[in-house]
């Protein structure tokens, strides 16, 4: 029998074992948006994301805060970063901010084109 941590079930959160097939809408895809600096009160830019991603590894995000020196000046960045990746996922170094979004769609497709004999720069329509 395989251990389970099933602590989150009781608020509706779910198995931590459960396969993403059996996720609800909730938790496929998350969103963002940015405001420019120019429709704000200080001129600041402003970044927000919401990035549903399901509970995993007791939690999903961790705080996260890298500092060094060099010669030309001091660095900082903050943010959070996931579980096991050595990167702050999202965050900012105090000019630049960055974030991301999780989406589950199908925005693409596979046309196969068959090029003209005749001409390589052109191709064969029905």
């Amino acid at each position: 029998m395989t251990p389970r941590f099933d602590s989150l079930a009781a608020l509706g959160v779910g198995s931590l074992a459960q396969a993403p097939q059996d996720w609800d809408d909730e938790f496929r895809g998350s969103n963002n948006w940015v405001l420019s600096g120019a429709h704000t009160a200080n001129g600041a830019a402003l970044v927000a994301d919401d990035m549903h991603l399901r509970l995993a590894v007791p939690n999903t995000w961790y705080r996260a805060s890298l500092e060094w020196r060099e010669a030309h000046g001091d660095h900082r960045i903050t943010g959070v970063t996931l579980p096991g990746l050595p990167a702050v996922v999202v965050g900012s170094n105090g000019t630049l901010a960055w974030g991301f979004t999780n989406v589950t769609g199908d925005f693409s497709d596979l046309v196969l084109i068959e090029p003209d004999p005749a001409s390589p720069v052109r191709y064969l329509t029905p």
